[in-house]
């Protein structure tokens, strides 16, 4: 049997432009992209403006944890990342 799968997933808030009937291009998507690319499998991160929308609505057993700053592949700046726990 296989054992669980451990996703990395990355979420940010923003903008989109539909680039076709399935797909969304712009810079929303790819800082999306590249939070999923410094986390762990398991982990679910979220970029600063997505965490203060959800921070005071997040369900119960769940919160978020700081991980700091983190230089993203190709942003001019570092991003404040979290991470959702439950």
């Amino acid at each position: 049997p296989l054992g669980p799968i451990r996703l990395r997933i990355g979420l940010h808030t923003g903008d989109t432009q539909l680039r076709d009937d399935n797909n969304y291009v712009g810079t929303t998507i790819s800082r999306a992209g590249r939070l999923r690319d410094v986390a762990h499998g398991g982990q679910i991160l979220l970029s600063c403006p997505t965490s203060d929308i959800v921070a005071d609505e997040l369900p119960e057993g769940t919160w978020l944890i700081d991980r700091g700053l983190h230089q993203l592949r190709d942003l001019p700046r570092p991003e404040r990342v979290s991470q959702l726990c439950h």
